[in-house]
């Protein structure tokens, strides 16, 4: 996904000044800190500092971006002033239209949601003005003035030297659930491998096949269920780990991107192992997450006994399975490796 960062106020432009703070200083650190943590999320963020916000709006609006995130922080006459304000065009509707494009309110949601519940903010809440970022640019916009360096209590926040690294993370943790990708957290260079990764361990060959009933996905860094997979959802996986005494299996795409995120061995079971999907279903695309039965006069591929007999179904899959980037998405598992393998 292609995202723009914006640190709101244009070039030569402080912005607001109290309490010892400079508003774009500020702002840029947390946009720097912000876009290095969505391209650790496998997307592709850019942030350009010496654009002006026209600027940015017209290279977004042309460019393929689809979310404008900006980083902005509030000033207020009154100290008391304080929290987290999510701002969306005012238009001649004050503001519903707004909140009801695309993924606009969800993303004030999840980003105010994990700001509070990190400690970085009181409170949040919505507010609606006619920001040119946010009712010239043509996708999605989050316009985040992150709190008031008037108010006492988030003026201290803000000066602590981790605040952007801080803000950002919390930020991009709202981001990636409202906009449907996985959020990987940073990993400190002198910490131990998360029991994951440790344990990781290579299948003897790729498994694929066709989800016989839902199953989650967990975050093992968490222990937290971060999205269902779906009855019929065709999957893949390549690695095995251990976490807590749980065994899982994970894709290529969550170990090369660290997330964490696995499917639990003994929750799933495939439907039509081994038989090749039908290419003529789905839209064409090769992103259906459903492939079709084979015609019913299509004789069923002649299986080999043991674990050779499993890696050849394996590979019969993986010739005709077109959906890769369902495969890089999500997490899942097998449970007829050991059936097939004994």
């Amino acid at each position: 996904m292609r995202i723009a960062i914006s640190p709101d106020e244009n070039p030569g432009d402080p912005g607001a000044v109290h309490s010892g703070i400079v508003e774009r200083d500020v702002n840029i650190a947390v946009a720097t800190a912000l876009e290095a943590s969505l391209k650790r999320c496998g997307q592709d963020a850019w942030f350009d500092p010496s654009l002006t916000y026209e600027e940015r709006v017209a290279k977004a609006n042309s460019d393929g971006t689809q979310l404008l995130v900006a980083c902005a922080h509030n000033a207020s006459g009154s100290p008391a002033a304080e929290g987290a304000l999510f701002l969306f065009c005012k238009g001649d509707d004050n503001g519903a239209a707004a909140k009801a494009f695309g993924h606009q309110s969800l993303l004030a949601q999840k980003c105010g949601d994990s700001l509070l519940s990190g400690g970085l903010v009181a409170h949040w809440s919505e507010y609606v003005e006619d920001v040119y970022e946010c009712c010239a640019f043509n996708g999605d916009t989050l316009y985040c003035e992150f709190g008031y360096e008037t108010n006492p209590d988030d003026a201290a926040r803000i000066k602590q030297p981790d605040y952007p690294p801080r803000a950002a993370e919390l930020l991009c943790g709202g981001i990636a659930p409202a906009m449907g990708f996985g959020y990987a957290p940073p990993v400190h260079p002198s910490a131990p491998d998360p029991e994951w990764k440790q344990n990781l361990q290579p299948l003897p060959a790729p498994i694929s096949g066709v989800l016989a009933a839902p199953v989650d996905v967990i975050n093992t860094l968490t222990n937290e269920k971060v999205a269902e997979l779906a009855q019929g959802t065709a999957l893949a996986v390549v690695y095995s780990t251990r976490v807590r005494g749980v065994e899982f299996y994970m894709t290529q795409f969550a170990v090369d991107h660290a997330t964490g995120f696995a499917i639990a061995k003994a929750a799933v079971t495939f439907e039509e192992l081994g038989r090749n999907p039908d290419p003529a279903a789905g839209d064409g695309s090769g992103s259906s997450t459903s492939p079709g039965k084979p015609p019913a006069t299509q004789p069923p591929v002649e299986q080999p006994t043991g674990l050779a007999g499993f890696e050849q179904d394996a590979a019969n899959w993986l010739l005709g399975f077109a959906d890769r980037e369902l495969i890089q998405l999500i997490e899942f598992a097998i449970a007829e490796l050991k059936k097939r393998a004994a």
